[in-house]
């Protein structure tokens, strides 16, 4: 309070007492400033026991689908001789005249979300991003006896295509699920760490070994899928049918 215009002498009439209370109440002010600047780092940044992931992950899941290629370079025996789960061929009965060749691969690529504590250089790590790309690459074996433009071609060849599309549904219908469910995944996994920095390339690598086994999960079940389907069309009924069409 300034009182008959004195204040301004408080400090000489006052001596040192005041002035080292002064001193005192301007430590005690610091202290508190450096409180209140550290405190919001160590809640938000890695110097926290547990880790907060900022913003939600990025998850986006695409398909390349690449032309079809019809290889008719191979005989009847050789095509009968080729792995196959489904083919009961239309050649006699035993042979396998045509085969479908599908091959689904999962390239991934994952970037990171970091938060790296001021004072101690902890640092915390989570998924910021997420991109699977799902490529489909489909071969069609037809067997060289087999002439083109002839009735036997044709239906054998439309045989193969429907093996050929059921692959492309698939994969297109898997890529929707996929994705929401990498999206549920990452948000539950939230941020890893707190962990020392020099530590952090280890936290990385184990991050996106995660990822991989989720992807890997995701893609089994696509392949199951996919043989369910293959194996449904490949069918006593189907064969019956191609057998008599060129009759």
């Amino acid at each position: 309070m300034i009182c008959s215009g004195r204040a301004d002498l408080a400090p000489y009439i006052t001596g040192m007492g005041k002035v080292r209370m002064r001193k005192k109440l301007f430590a005690l002010a610091l202290m508190i400033a450096l409180i209140g600047l550290t405190t919001p780092v160590a809640v938000h940044d890695a110097n926290a026991a547990s880790c907060t992931r900022e913003g939600l992950p990025s998850v986006q899941v695409t398909v390349d689908i690449s032309p079809i290629h019809t290889n008719t370079t191979q005989n009847l025996a050789q095509l009968t001789g080729r792995d196959n789960n489904t083919r009961l061929g239309i050649m006699d009965g035993h042979h396998v005249g045509g085969l479908t060749v599908g091959d689904i691969q999962a390239q991934t690529q994952v970037g990171f979300g970091e938060s790296t504590g001021f004072f101690t250089g902890n640092t915390c790590l989570w998924v910021q991003s997420l991109v699977v790309q799902l490529n489909l690459q489909s071969k069609i074996f037809v067997a060289k006896e087999l002439q083109r433009g002839t009735c036997q071609y044709r239906i054998l060849l439309e045989h193969e295509q429907k093996h050929v599309q059921i692959d492309r549904n698939v994969v297109n219908e898997y890529r929707r699920l996929i994705e929401a469910h990498l999206e549920s995944e990452l948000l539950q996994q939230g941020a890893a760490g707190p962990v020392p920095f020099r530590l952090a390339p280890d936290l990385q690598r184990d991050l996106t070994g995660r990822v991989s086994g989720i992807v890997d999960e995701q893609m089994r079940k696509l392949y199951a899928e996919r043989d369910r389907r293959q194996q449904a069309l490949d069918n006593p009924q189907e064969y019956e049918r191609m057998s008599m069409a060129c009759l």
